[in-house]
Formats: C-alpha cells, sequence, structure tokens
C-alpha cells in the first residue's frame, strides 16, 4: 500500500498507439510542441425553450443542437466540445442540461472547457407561426458574446441558418447537415438517446467509468431507430448499450462499424469495447483508423491518452494528452491529465507545472483542480503549499471525501496528528462516491486514521484500523514501516501483523 497511497489518482485505463515524439516542456511554462495548429473549439448548447413553448415542442432546440452537432463532428475543420463533456462541466456549475444559459455562464463553460466559441440561445412561438430563433456566439478574451441568428421559422430553417452563420463566423467550410427526423416521437426519442450516447461516450468510453441505462432512455433509443427518416439512430443506439456492457449489442455494434467506418461515436464505443475485452491489437487497430480519419480531435487523443494509462504506458500517455492539449490549449481538464500522465512518467516537476497551469486556466478557484494541485505538490513533499491548495478544496466541497483526507495526509507529514485527525474523522462521516472507492480513497482513509492514532499514542484505536486493513486485505508489512508507527512497536498485536 505503500506505493499506493501515493498515488493520488487510480491508475485509469490504457493501450498504445504511436503519436509524434513530443518536446519535453520546461517545468516553469509547460508547453506543448510538435502538434498541428488548434482548429476552433465550440461547444454547442442545447437551445433552451422558453416558457411559452408547448410541451410537444420543447424538444426541438435540443434536436436543432445535436444536428449541428453532428455535422461539425463529420466536418473534421472544427473540435467541438460534446454534449457528453457538457454535461460533466455543466453538473459542475450545477446547472441541467438545456437550462438558458446568460452570458456569465457561457463564458464560465467556455472557461471550463477550452471552447474557443459557445453557442447558445433560446426559441419561442412566432405569432405568425413557426418560432423565433435568438441564438448568440460567445468568444474571445475577455469572452463577449453577440448575436449569431435571429430569424423566425421552423427547426429546418434554424439549422441552416446556424449552420451557414457559424461556418462563417469560425472561417471554415460548409458542413453538410445530417437528416433530420420526421416523426415527433422519433425526434424526441433521438434527441434523448443522443444524448446519453454522448454521456455514455465520455464517461464509460474515454475515461472507463461503468454507466446504466435508465428505462426511459432504452425506450427513447428504440424511438430513434423506428424512425427510417433517421440512419444514424441505429448506431448510436448500439453504441450505447455496448458501452453499458450489453454482449448482444456488442456484437452488432462490431457489424455496424465494419458497415459505417466513419461514424465516429459508435467507431470510438467499439475501440473501448475491444481495449476491455482485453483484444488490445484490435482496439489498436481500430483507433489507428480513428486517427488517420480526425488527427486533431481531441476526444480521439483522450481516449488514446486513458487506453495508455490503462496499461500503464506513461511516456505513450503524456505524448497523447499533450498533443490533446495542444489542439484545445486553454483547457484545464487536458491539462489535469497531461499533470497525471507526466507524474506517472517520473517528471514531477513537469507535472507540477502542468497542474498549475490548469489551476490557472480554470480560474484560479475551481475546488477539483485546488485538489489536483494539491495533489502533486503533496507528492514533491511542499507541504505548506499543499495545505494551502488542499484547505480550499475542503472549504468549498466540504461533503467530499478525498480533499478532506489528502489534507488529513497532508498534516501527518507534517507531524500534526491533532490538524489529521481532525480532518480524517471529518472524512470518515461522509460517504465516498463510487468514484473514490474505485479509486481506493477509503483504504487511504483507514490507514491515515491509522497512522494519526499511532502518533498521538492512541493504540487501541490505532489498531483498530490496522486490523480493519488486514481484514480487507489491504495491509501490507511495507505500510507498517513509519515513523508514526513507532509508538506501537511493543504491542503484540502489531508485532503479529509486522510477521505477516
Amino acid at each position: 500500500m505503500r506505493n499506493f497511497l501515493r498515488l493520488p489518482l487510480s491508475v485509469l485505463p490504457l493501450l498504445g498507439a504511436s503519436l509524434p515524439a513530443l518536446a519535453d516542456a520546461p517545468a516553469a511554462a509547460p508547453v506543448v510542441a510538435n502538434n498541428p495548429a488548434p482548429l476552433p473549439n465550440v461547444a454547442l448548447v442545447l437551445l433552451a425553450p422558453a416558457q411559452s413553448v408547448k410541451t410537444e415542442d420543447r424538444h426541438l432546440g435540443a434536436l436543432v443542437s445535436v444536428v449541428l452537432e453532428e455535422a461539425a463532428l463529420a466536418s473534421t475543420s472544427v473540435n467541438v466540445v460534446t454534449q457528453g463533456a457538457q454535461a460533466e462541466m455543466m453538473d459542475d456549475l450545477g446547472i441541467p442540461l438545456g437550462a438558458l444559459l446568460d452570458e456569465r455562464t457561457a463564458a464560465r463553460l467556455a472557461q471550463l472547457s477550452g471552447a474557443s466559441h459557445v453557442v447558445f440561445g433560446t426559441y419561442a412561438p412566432a405569432p405568425k407561426g413557426g418560432f423565433l430563433w435568438d441564438v448568440k456566439v460567445l468568444s474571445g478574451t475577455p469572452a463577449r458574446s453577440k448575436p449569431l441568428v435571429n430569424l423566425t421559422g421552423t427547426p429546418t430553417d434554424a439549422l441552416s441558418k446556424i449552420a451557414a452563420a457559424l461556418t462563417t463566423e469560425l472561417g471554415v467550410s460548409t458542413w453538410t447537415l445530417p437528416a433530420v427526423p420526421t416523426s415527433p416521437k422519433g425526434q424526441v426519442g433521438y434527441v434523448r438517446c443522443v444524448a446519453f450516447a454522448a454521456v455514455a461516450l465520455e464517461r464509460a468510453g474515454i475515461k472507463g467509468r461503468d454507466v446504466a441505462i435508465p428505462a426511459n432512455v432504452q425506450t427513447a433509443c428504440e424511438d430513434a431507430r423506428a424512425d427510417a427518416t433517421n440512419p444514424m439512430a441505429e448506431g448510436v443506439s448500439l453504441a450505447t448499450r455496448a458501452l453499458a456492457g450489453d454482449a448482444a449489442a456488442g456484437k452488432l455494434l462490431a457489424a455496424y462499424v465494419d458497415a459505417h467506418p466513419l461514424e465516429r461515436l459508435p467507431l470510438l464505443a467499439r475501440v473501448r469495447q475491444e481495449f476491455s475485452a482485453g483484444r488490445r491489437a484490435e482496439a489498436l487497430a481500430l483507433l489507428g483508423k480513428v486517427q488517420a480519419a480526425r488527427p486533431r480531435d481531441p476526444d480521439v487523443l483522450r481516449l488514446t491518452g486513458e487506453l495508455h494509462m490503462e496499461a500503464q504506458q506513461w511516456d505513450k500517455a503524456k505524448a497523447a494528452f499533450a498533443a490533446a492539449a495542444a489542439q484545445v490549449p486553454q483547457s484545464p481538464y487536458l491539462r489535469y491529465r497531461l499533470s497525471y500522465a507526466t507524474y506517472r512518467a517520473d517528471q514531477p516537476d513537469e507535472a507540477m507545472a502542468h497542474a498549475r497551469a490548469a489551476l490557472a486556466l480554470s480560474g484560479g478557484d475551481s475546488p477539483f483542480y485546488q485538489l489536483n494541485l494539491g495533489e502533486r505538490l503533496l507528492d514533491a513533499r511542499f507541504l505548506d503549499e499543499a495545505v494551502t491548495h488542499l484547505s480550499r478544496s475542503v472549504e468549498q466541497t466540504p461533503n467530499r471525501m478525498t480533499p478532506r483526507v489528502r489534507l488529513g495526509y497532508a498534516y501527518l507529514l507534517m507531524g500534526k496528528a491533532d490538524e489529521a485527525l481532525e480532518q480524517l474523522r471529518a472524512a470518515e462521516q461522509l460517504t465516498p462516491t463510487e468514484r473514490e472507492v474505485a479509486r481506493g480513497i477509503p483504504t487511504l482513509l483507514l490507514m491515515d486514521l491509522a497512522r494519526a492514532h499511532a502518533a498521538k499514542g492512541n493504540t487501541n484505536n490505532a489498531m483498530k484500523y490496522l486490523l480493519e486493513l488486514k481484514k480487507n486485505g489491504q495491509l501490507e508489512v511495507v505500510d507498517l514501516r513509519g515513523p508514526e508507527f513507532e509508538t506501537l512497536e511493543n504491542v503484540p498485536e502489531f508485532q503479529k501483523l509486522q510477521r505477516k
């Protein structure tokens, strides 16, 4: 456990496709080099219905946005902050997908995502039929919004006008718009199915987490597939089911991808499926095809990095995340992943610089990036500064276990057992998230509680936690060699643990 305790993040997934060698970044000002210039990075926020929009029409803005996103992704002329990535960031902001954004929130989304442009807006019934579409685009430094489209018309009218105006704004060639489902039931189903598929790809496909498909999403995907005017619904539905672990859907997905090799979401889902099944050569071959077609897609590069992380190929993971960060240089998340991959590649100074960059890009006050920097500082034993950032993370997220556990550990390393126990006892009252359980944070908590109590001379309490770890199969002899356990050297039960 000693090595595990020093790894603040669990070893995530990984495989291995060759990427261009990257120059090492200087620790003081990390950069990514030898990569193509970044494409525009666009967040197409779901267009929000005004209160006056009837229930049966409240999906239309989302329909326009998801079809526009498909066109943008298919074009390869821009990068896209997908609905799945937006969902994670909107959740952090406490805003549900589909809610109306103001300029300030759009600017915050741009900051968290690294988007160069955020398209957002609303629609309302027009007095003489159709809808009034009021769409804005936010860009620049400092970020400001301006009108992009203001028109009266159908969703199809809005789709074509927004696409034309946006490609002009971005300075890219015209996009080919896919077919829009014609039946209302098929439209609603497709919006729900594709939105969940994007989340499933983000969480299960790229990040390697488990997802379960809600019953209403399963029904929605079936409704989408039943609309013959929507040829892409089949691939989206199969990808979603396969990412959720449906073996039968996985077999059908493989055949679908063979027949439709250019559809991005099904192809990326199949890469993850092949890798998770241990078929790494097949996964690598598929990923190579995706990279050839989409060499500057940050999600493809992220998936490459995460798969290399799972395979513990740290240098390759670092190269993949560096290439992704080169495409979205303002993304704090990509700098965070680059920081961790660089740390695992045993380049702590550069890892620290990337962690500092991630926090700065996030605005300097994000609890997640405060935690990330705090952990890198903790690894480097810059304890005073680590306590500063970990304390800020605790203050902003008092009900999260990880920041308190890491802060308690920092205090332990400083010899401040009382302060450590205060944080660790508070953490003990919290329920860990599934992600924290996967990372082993509850195990770290038990070990640090044993250490803190031993440092205080609380023999019974220290032994209680050590015996619990032994019972759980989570204790190694090397974990008992810390100086805090010197107070237990004459305790018979502790001596038995040392002879394990």
